[in-house]
């Protein structure tokens, strides 16, 4: 692609060709060039992505871009108008049934058969099956974001259950009935916060941002980091963007960061860019 504009409608001339796993490949090759129109690029990212069933990806998506802390009118009322739509989609959702037998054996499933039984872990008494989902979460071919989709859903469930799991090298105890929501967490409070002060008058930028810290926040879920990793999260952001968007964004540890932990950074940098080209 040559260009945002070229992007743009070329993405929708495959969406008018129904052509949705392309559009979604091509977003995400294409990312370094959205700016102007990220907020039409991201309806047709959403809409991609229902169009392809994956409501629960299209879910967690509409949550980042609600989380931010200013968004455009008419793309909220989107965004709550799809949240709505594919709640109600995946709570009548009949044409996959789920038994008993499903669930005792959930912890044989790949993951794109946990991706559609998540949204129906409530109607089970999950107490039964506390060494099932264990075996999930300590299973090495379940990625951390799927882990992160079902610690969320038995937080939702309130299953009252002391589990583990390891991120990022960490092994983290945690209860569903008490684990923290991230959006209220203290990590994701803190680097909002530091974005909130960096003063760039693009959105766009700041969002992206924002999303990029999230995505790595979510690949860590439920960890809680220490400050000064939430200062190098928000750096290998931010030198990500700069790269993407040939800017040159900063922030009052930035230039520190960069020339004392460079090694750190770059271990981040790498771990975000691998989410991005996964999730």
């Amino acid at each position: 692609m040559k260009d945002e504009k070229q992007l743009y409608d070329y993405l929708l001339n495959l969406k008018n060709n129904k052509q949705y796993q392309l559009g979604l490949d091509v977003i995400n090759e294409n990312e370094h060039l959205i700016e102007k129109k990220y907020y039409d690029i991201t309806r047709l990212k959403i809409e991609f992505l229902i169009s392809l069933n994956k409501y629960m990806d299209a879910l967690l998506l509409i949550k980042q871009e609600k989380n931010v802390p200013y968004i455009p009118l008419d793309f909220e009322k989107f965004l709550n108008d799809n949240y709505d739509n594919i709640s109600r989609k995946l709570n009548d959702k009949k044409t996959v049934k789920f038994s008993y037998e499903d669930i005792e054996n959930i912890d044989q499933l790949d993951e794109k058969s946990l991706l559609m039984i998540l949204p129906r872990l409530s109607e089970f008494n999950l107490i039964r099956i506390t060494n099932q989902l264990q075996n999930i979460l300590d299973s090495d071919n379940i990625s951390n974001y799927i882990k992160t989709l079902l610690i969320a859903a038995l937080s939702d469930y309130k299953l009252d259950y002391n589990f583990k799991v390891i991120k990022d090298g960490v092994t983290i105890k945690f209860n569903p009935s008490t684990v923290f929501d991230i959006r209220n967490g203290e990590n994701y409070l803190y680097i909002q916060s530091k974005i909130n002060k960096i003063g760039l008058d693009e959105y766009n930028v700041i969002n992206l941002i924002s999303r990029l810290t999230i995505y790595y926040l979510l690949d860590i879920y439920p960890l809680i980091v220490d400050y000064t990793t939430c200062d190098l999260i928000l750096t290998s952001a931010i030198y990500l963007v700069n790269q993407m968007l040939s800017i040159d964004v900063k922030w009052e540890k930035y230039d520190e960061n960069i020339t004392n932990d460079i090694d750190k950074v770059n271990k981040i940098c790498k771990k975000i860019n691998y989410l991005l080209e996964t999730i």
